[in-house]
């Protein structure tokens, strides 16, 4: 994580100034200034995260397919809290609501699918598989068409859980963030499907008017390398058949 990383460059230059080595300090010093010019302002951030959500463009419908073919649209999981305070939509995390959206899109547009809907509990005792599973109702998917997956941890284990629960021969639609879909189609592919990228919960946007401050050092961008950070990472792993 790119904080972190910013947090023990400091640290270390005030440990070498501490113990009297100010040239060793002031290289540290200067490496955690240009690391932080790097997170926080978006030409590398920016550049990175569209270098993953480029790869696969956005799926405006379904691909032509015989009228009466099963197909299976998969949503990957990606964070609820089981507040009974809020609705079951406002349970959901920002990224898996988008993600849901999108798979119901595509639900709708073809009434022989299969809604594929996946998120484990761990400490929430509501999984997100059924938070999901509200929110789709909510939004006008028929329950009889949805099925859930709840056990898997991570997106190596929900293509393992598909596997064994629901693959046969229905076309498989992946659902799931654009910057994450890389990695998702790698693991799945690794596990011998042949999936159809989803991409949703886009992060970087074109609208028609540029912020004049956007260049400016900023949280988001921090945020944006994080992630960029993150599915690189998680891509050489899967790559080198670690994850």
């Amino acid at each position: 994580m790119p904080l972190p990383v910013l947090c023990f460059l400091i640290a270390a230059g005030f440990f070498f100034l501490w113990r009297g080595r100010k040239k060793s300090a002031k290289i540290f010093f200067i490496i955690s200034v240009c690391w932080f010019i790097l997170i926080s302002t978006p030409p590398l951030p920016y550049f990175l995260v569209q270098s993953f959500e480029k790869r696969y463009p956005p799926l405006t419908e379904l691909p032509a397919a015989d009228s009466t073919e099963q197909i299976d649209i998969l949503v990957l999981a990606a964070g609820h809290a089981d507040d009974e305070s809020l609705p079951p939509n406002s349970q959901l995390s920002s990224a898996a609501l988008a993600r849901l959206t999108e798979g119901v899109r595509l639900y709708k547009q073809n009434p022989h699918s299969r809604l594929i809907l996946s998120g484990p509990g761990g400490r929430e005792g509501l999984t997100q598989a059924d938070a999901l599973r509200r929110t789709a109702i909510i939004m006008g998917a028929d329950s009889s068409a949805i099925f859930l997956m709840n056990k898997a941890k991570n997106t190596s284990g929900e293509a393992e859980e598909y596997k064994t629960l629901y693959a046969g021969g229905n076309r498989l639609i992946l659902v799931t963030s654009a910057v994450h879909m890389p990695r998702a189609m790698m693991i799945f592919r690794k596990k011998g499907f042949n999936p159809v990228a989803a991409p949703a919960n886009h992060i970087i946007k074109h609208g028609s008017k540029k912020n004049p401050w956007g260049w400016l050092p900023g949280a988001g961008s921090i945020s944006k390398m994080e992630t960029a950070i993150h599915e690189w990472v998680g891509l050489v792993l899967t790559a080198c058949g670690l994850s």
